[in-house]
């Protein structure tokens, strides 16, 4: 059986792939899809895993998933994930049908990479849907198929929606083109900037982690980015705000305190001038 081969493999001597990546394996997974609203003693009851992760993914329906006390606002496509320790509840708004498919693993180290989905809901974009299919039609095909071969199949294949899920929340930032030109190093200090702005890290911590100076990081990343990393930690600050006045309930001084703001003063006039419009007139076009 000839293979076929793409159009651009044209017999190179060599493909040499450099890969910064940081790759895991999942492990101890289980699926479950959950249709009704919680009733009885199980309404209201919150859960917090100590050692799972958990996914979450709205099918269909509308509902609410309240993480440590903040609900998100959930519709079809929409993803986040769970950590261990985090205290986690569904909600629905009404009692019309919704389904939920909740996927729970453990790994023996959380990668940078997957910890910058900590606190983010994600929108399930086209490329990622056709991975999450492919993930669901190996549990069917893998679920009372026993061996190594099933399983790793499985595996495997949570790891790539994971690794596309992470990709889905960086294509939905601004700064899409920007992690595109950057090389390896330059592509993870930006990404842990945009995504983990919550995170209250100083510039030299990040300088560190990936062991050069703070000058030369600086250089470097104005080099390839157009930005310095304060400015680009600064829109990173708004892209977070917004995605909590679009998808949560806080009130605006809770939004300027989660976003690193002294007053809600100071995050309204911060916000306004980089939107040219209030927070509160940002979060009517929800």
């Amino acid at each position: 059986m000839l293979l076929s081969l793409p159009p651009d493999f044209k017999n190179p001597d060599k493909f040499a792939i450099t890969c910064d990546a940081d790759p895991f394996f999942p492990r101890d997974v289980w699926v479950a899809i959950r249709t009704r609203p919680l009733i009885g003693h199980d309404a209201g009851k919150v859960y917090v895993h100590s050692h799972y992760h958990v996914l979450w993914v709205c099918i269909e329906g509308c509902g609410e998933l309240e993480v440590d006390g903040l609900a998100y606002r959930f519709t079809p496509g929409t993803a986040m994930l769970v950590f261990p320790g985090q205290t986690h509840l569904r909600i629905h708004h009404d009692l019309s049908a919704i389904r939920w498919m909740l996927i729970r693993f453990t790994v023996d180290k959380t990668p940078l990479w997957l910890r910058q989905l900590k606190n983010v809901t994600i929108r399930i974009n086209p490329e990622t849907s056709g991975e999450f299919e492919r993930f669901a039609a190996a549990v069917v095909k893998n679920q009372n198929t026993s061996g190594a071969a099933a399983a790793t199949e499985t595996l495997l294949r949570l790891g790539l929606l994971l690794n596309y899920l992470h990709m889905s929340r960086i294509a939905q930032t601004p700064f899409a083109g920007m992690l595109d030109s950057a090389d390896g190093q330059v592509r993870n200090v930006c990404s842990e900037i945009i995504t983990g702005s919550q995170n209250n890290d100083k510039y030299k911590d990040i300088a560190k982690r990936h062991k050069m100076s703070q000058g030369h990081l600086r250089r470097i990343f104005k080099a390839q980015t157009g930005y310095t990393p304060f400015q680009l930690k600064q829109r990173a600050r708004i892209f977070q705000a917004q995605h909590f006045l679009m998808n949560t309930d806080l009130s605006i001084s809770e939004i300027a305190e989660k976003t690193g703001f002294a007053s809600v003063y100071a995050f309204s006039r911060f916000f306004s001038n980089w939107e040219g419009i209030s927070p509160s007139e940002f979060r009517k076009k929800r």
